[in-house]
């Protein structure tokens, strides 16, 4: 789990620096609105969350195989955007 968490949720995820930035990005943004590092980080959790679910329905039409391959990397590469811009996010909070 880990192997494949690691080859499809981080080495082979074209678009994880993009979900990093966007993590951190935000967690600043919310911080500079006056928002507490924990409120940030959580804002982030939602917004990432829910980001994937618009790809799974949007992008992937709810059949991730099609475009990923199989739905095992597809939610492979949700966990890995998810990861990615949480740790961003606490990065630039300081958590």
């Amino acid at each position: 789990m880990l192997n494949k968490l690691l080859n499809w949720g981080f080495n082979g995820n074209t678009w994880g620096w993009f979900h990093c930035l966007a993590g951190g990005a935000l967690a600043k943004a919310f911080t500079l609105l006056g928002e507490s590092p924990s409120r940030a980080v959580s804002a982030v959790v939602i917004i990432a969350v829910l980001w994937e679910l618009v790809e799974y329905f949007v992008e992937t039409g709810a059949k991730p195989a099609d475009v990923y391959g199989s739905a095992e990397r597809f939610y492979y590469d949700a966990a890995g955007d998810i990861i990615l811009a949480i740790a961003c996010a606490m990065l630039v909070v300081g958590c």
